[in-house]
């Protein structure tokens, strides 16, 4: 149950008794909203405040004394949606997320959209009840999709035209160039690159690396971006297309961490020396990436920083403290590069 629960079940009265959901559906604003009028907190207009005491009036509603207590001190309930748990980037993300929420006593409703097509403002839509905030991997058009939502929604990766009310927006363009120089310090010549993305089309990553790429005259035209499932399989598969159509690649970015596991195994398997026939350099920085052979070089994107600092967003939206919307809201995330002996 959410911050203010009180104890009962259901959208109904229970017993007789009037609930928190009572009132809502009254009132006609979400269980939050009335959490935010009854506990004075901000965060609502003083119209929407009367119309929910009213409605509360009407119904003889009075949170009992165990859901004051929660909303004084423990009991926000934050949501959390991630796109996998079995990939270590997502996983990192979520216990640093589970951390933060058990050091401020919050509670924690996690979901995750998984690689089954899952919708995920289907899955946000079915846990906004029971929660104050919601922290993840968003749809784009998220605020405008659930406007009786009050409570703050933190986007983790943001993107033009989103419409969170505040999120984490990387320097793609800087943390691919970290790359790019890496490559061009080592001598390499002609570069590829391994990509995934869980829309069928190209990722972000793509577009921008390849010009960078090709801008600094390291790009091989006839390997070029060879697309793959995000998984240690998919992209053995694709590293094997790459160097069957272009022979003479000397080093392969690749989408993520996982994916680069799969590339190393399969040039492994071809005999192909890591980094002196092949450099390989990814995207992620989760832990695994120091105990693969040989580590991997990695752009570190701090997975359990972006946790912590996703809680800490909502915290100080929730609190009053920050604004919602606007660039404002927005907060440029640099990365660096953990430079190992793949590439």
């Amino acid at each position: 149950m959410g911050a203010v629960s009180t104890g009962e079940s259901g959208s109904t009265t229970v017993a007789g008794r009037v609930t928190i959901h009572d009132v809502a559906r009254l009132a006609g604003v979400s269980r939050q909203t009335v959490t935010r009028a009854m506990n004075d907190m901000t965060g609502i207009s003083a119209e929407t405040r009367t119309r929910v005491l009213r409605a509360a009036s009407l119904l003889g509603y009075r949170p009992n004394r165990a859901a004051r207590a929660m909303v004084q001190g423990p009991g926000t309930t934050l949501g959390l949606v991630i796109r996998s748990l079995w990939n270590p980037f997502f996983a990192e993300i979520a216990e640093s997320v589970i951390d933060a929420v058990h050091g401020r006593q919050w509670n924690l409703h996690l979901s995750y959209v998984g690689s089954g097509g899952r919708d995920a403002l289907a899955v946000v839509r079915d846990m906004a009840p029971e929660v104050d905030a919601v922290i993840g991997y968003l749809p784009p058009e998220i605020g405008s999709a659930l406007p009786s939502f009050t409570g703050p929604l933190i986007q983790l990766d943001i993107s033009d035209g989103d419409s969170a009310d505040a999120g984490f927006r990387f320097a793609v363009e800087h943390d691919l160039g970290l790359v790019v120089r890496r490559f061009e310090e080592t001598g390499r010549r002609r570069v590829a690159m391994i990509d995934g993305s869980t829309t069928g089309g190209p990722s972000v990553r793509a577009p921008v690396f390849s010009e960078l790429a090709r801008a600094a005259g390291i790009w091989d035209e006839r390997g070029g971006v060879v697309s793959a499932d995000e998984s240690p399989a998919g992209a053995s598969v694709a590293v094997g297309e790459l160097l069957d159509r272009s022979p003479g690649v000397d080093a392969v970015f690749v989408f993520n961490d996982v994916m680069a596991l799969g590339v190393m195994h399969e040039l492994t398997r071809r005999g192909v020396a890591i980094p002196d026939d092949v450099a390989v350099v990814a995207m992620d920085g989760i832990q695994l990436g120091a105990y693969s052979s040989p580590p991997l070089t990695t752009v570190d994107l701090d997975p359990r920083g972006l946790g912590r600092a996703a809680v800490e967003a909502a915290a100080d939206i929730l609190s009053g403290q920050a604004p919602r919307g606007g660039r404002g809201a927005q907060r440029e995330r640099r990365h660096r590069l953990l430079v190992r002996d793949s590439g």
